[in-house]
């Protein structure tokens, strides 16, 4: 940095160019914020002894938005979609050819892909759609009896199929062709294993089960656990020259069929569809959690179209121009209703490995991008590690553009000089010099890592707040308000409550109440408390469950998040933390570990981690896999000797440099002073956090996961601390 500033004065010039011109096209357009209201959330209600006035979007007072485009369901929306954009491209991905080992030395295989592009138009995948439900029909599958309508749990029939499978073309073609004859899709993570996919069969009493062709015969062996199951669908993702395994009598009760298979059958029957209705279950949503069994959402149609009508409200979607690359696991709430929306305006679809993006998104050039904050921090971490290692004068202009161009984001003005330059940078990550929006949610984003994004990216960044039980209806930021540190107001299809937490407190030592007039750093605020929610996209509970959704579903419709938050002074929300990540220290004092995480993020030394509280400690600690090439080059420039990267892990100056480097960033935040105690850490050099390996499907600390990977140098790490035991539960 010391060399960008030597050289900052040469760029004055430029500095000056780019505020002349965003000024005056600020004079001639307005501000991006012109048009938002004053206030961003209303009230529409009274407030309770127990929590604060409900509060809704400005275009919801009167009713909630609930249908979209005058689409009821799911099935209408792709129906429209298909009758609409008909020769568009809808699907598209790279013709797998091989797994292969690049290396000898290489541990497992990497996935080869041709240059050859696999395409499905909307006429086509309108034709599959049809054709795969009535395959299903062949099957002896059956559309699901109207009493399901009001009595879901105990309804019975042949009308369920779980999926298990990574995310694919034939995914959503096997979701969107059971829809098409009002069945009803269990999804289950490609990470939950065997086990947790055979209690979705039994639970759902389903007697399909829709899985990756390497699984077949693997499932299939396990069948005599699944008394419902009569039929294993074998996708055809990434089959290449592999062949579907199918059992030497493939006439008995349980019965291996290909995805192409069922499309033949369908086709050759013909079998009209049967469209669902909207009070209708379209997914059975099988959360990943980290802990004990996962636990089925019901979702239906009109859950699933109301959580779409009130997001797409603050974003413009253009019809038969939207390109977008799916990756995340369509199993998750955000890229299921992403993908819904998205084939609605007529998108194209473009299918890939996530471990493929930086290879894929400069040929596909995506228009939109989403990922959760996980894959944010990755893409910044790629870059700034190609920005570290090419020509000098490169990292200077960049690390001179970059603080100029943030700084002017942050007072509201673009910088459309210094936009060339990155310009480029994104035309190498996304094809494109400028992306129209990207989105995030599924946790916190940093506020550094928004601006780093807004600013290399050229485009809004634009963070979502929404839960499985709520069908991604929640809150979303505008395209117009790009502040970082919020998540928006509430969407049209739900209303807002904060509810009263006196048993939690803040790092200043107050309760969470609806009641509050000031945040934990003075800040003016609405009142702070849980997060409830509701509305026409609230999901109707847990399947078979209902001790725990009478816990989470309240007497007033309310869902209740688990997260704390609290209204701005504008009527948006804040997530300050969940309940469970409030942890109470050995003195009495809460610390806010999850916010505490996405700060210390931040940190040149980290490329994940995890902050440990509990109240055998008198301060957080930490575990974090190391960005080795940064830690390297600080024990270098600090003259610090060592053979591998692990030794130097092993180092007290190199725990108390990462700790250091935590506190700074904590500072920069505003963090509490109870926050910024955080004194020591593990350091892991040699492992990954993954999903299903210290993370979620969904890219989410897997606390108990962590714990369990590192049990050994986390309790070394208490020991040198002076604590002799170790609570087992995440903390």
């Amino acid at each position: 940095m010391a060399n960008s500033q030597v050289w900052a004065p040469l760029f004055w010039p430029l500095m000056l160019l780019d505020f002349i011109f965003a000024f005056v096209s600020q004079l001639l357009n307005g501000s991006p914020s012109d048009g938002l209201p004053d206030l961003q959330s209303v009230e529409v209600g009274q407030a309770t002894s127990t929590h604060g006035a409900p509060r809704r979007s400005p275009l919801a007072t009167q009713e909630f938005v609930s249908v979209y485009n005058g689409a009821t369901t799911v099935y209408e929306m792709v129906v429209q979609a298909v009758g609409k954009f008909g020769t568009r491209i809808a699907m598209q991905h790279y013709e797998f050819l091989e797994l292969k080992k690049l290396k000898p030395t290489d541990r497992f295989p990497s996935k080869i892909f041709g240059d050859n592009l696999v395409q499905v138009n909307y006429n086509e995948l309108g034709e599959n759609i049809k054709a795969f439900g009535a395959g299903l029909r062949q099957l002896g599958m059956e559309p699901q009896p109207a009493s399901a309508r009001t009595d879901f749990d105990n309804a019975k029939g042949k009308f369920a199929l779980v999926i298990f499978e990574d995310t694919c073309k034939e995914w959503t073609m096997a979701m969107q062709g059971a829809l098409s004859q009002s069945m009803v899709v269990g999804t289950c993570y490609a990470t939950l294993g065997q086990d947790a996919v055979i209690s979705a069969v039994n639970e759902t009493q389903a007697t399909s089960l829709f899985v990756n062709w390497k699984h077949a015969e693997e499932f299939y062996k396990a069948a005599s656990q699944m008394p419902s199951l009569t039929t294993i669908i074998a996708s055809t993702n990434e089959l290449g020259n592999g062949q579907v395994w199918k059992p030497a009598d493939n006439n008995g009760k349980i019965k291996v069929v290909s995805f192409d298979e069922i499309l033949e059958m369908g086709k050759k029957n013909g079998l009209p569809p049967t469209p669902p209705k909207p009070e209708d279950v379209a997914v059975i949503m099988y959360t990943s959690g980290s802990t004990g069994k996962p636990k089925g959402v019901v979702m239906r149609h009109s859950h699933l179209v109301a959580g779409i009508a009130g997001m797409v409200l603050n974003v413009t979607l253009r019809e038969n121009t939207e390109i977008y690359v799916s990756y995340l696991p369509l199993a998750h709430i955000l890229a299921l209703q992403v993908e819904n929306v998205l084939l609605s305006v007529g998108t194209t679809l473009c299918y890939s490995d996530a471990r493929q993006l930086s290879h894929v998104m400069p040929k596909f050039r995506p228009t939109i991008f989403a990922g959760v904050p996980k894959v944010w921090e990755l893409l910044q971490g790629g870059l700034q590690k190609k920005i570290d290692a090419g020509p000098a004068p490169i990292k200077i202009v960049f690390d001179i553009l970059l603080k100029w161009k943030m700084s002017m984001l942050q007072k509201g003005m673009e910088t459309p000089i210094s936009n060339v330059f990155f310009g480029v940078i994104s035309k190498k990550v996304f094809g494109r010099e400028s992306i129209e929006f990207g989105v995030t949610g599924g946790g916190p984003m940093s506020a550094s890592l928004q601006l780093f994004c807004r600013a290399v990216f050229n485009c809004p960044i634009i963070q979502g707040y929404a839960l499985t039980e709520t069908c991604v209806g929640g809150c979303f930021q505008s395209t117009k308000d790009q502040r970082p540190g919020v998540v928006g107001p509430p969407v049209p299809c739900v209303e807002a409550i904060l509810q009263s937490e006196p048993d939690f407190k803040d790092s200043a030592g107050f309760s969470y109440l609806a009641t509050d007039t000031k945040g934990a750093k003075g800040e003016p605020v609405l009142g702070r408390g849980e997060i409830c929610l509701r509305g026409p996209c609230i999901s109707s509970g847990y399947y078979k469950n209902p001790d725990k959704t009478k816990e989470e579903y309240d007497a007033e419709g309310f869902f209740h998040t688990g997260d704390i938050g609290q209204f701005t002074a504008d009527g948006v929300i804040q997530i300050v933390d969940r309940k469970k990540n409030l942890v109470k220290l050995k003195g009495g004092e809460y610390v806010a570990i999850e916010a505490m995480e996405t700060v210390f993020a931040a940190s040149p030394y980290a490329a994940a981690l995890m902050v440990i509280a509990s109240g055998d400690l008198d301060a957080p600690l930490g575990v974090v896999c190391t960005a080795n090439e940064a830690l390297e080059k600080w024990a270098k420039e600090a003259k610090i000797d060592f053979n591998t990267v692990h030794d130097l892990s092993l180092e007290d100056r190199a725990r108390k440099e990462v700790v250091k480097s935590f506190v700074a960033a904590g500072k920069e935040a505003g963090l509490g002073k109870l926050e910024l105690r955080i004194k020591d850490v593990v350091l892991v050099t040699d492992d990954v956090w993954a999903p299903g390996h210290g993370m979620t499907a969904s890219m989410k600390l897997d606390r108990k996961g962590v714990m369990g990977i590192h049990d050994k140098e986390i309790k070394a790490m208490y020991e040198r601390n002076g604590v002799h035991r170790l609570h087992q539960e995440a903390r």
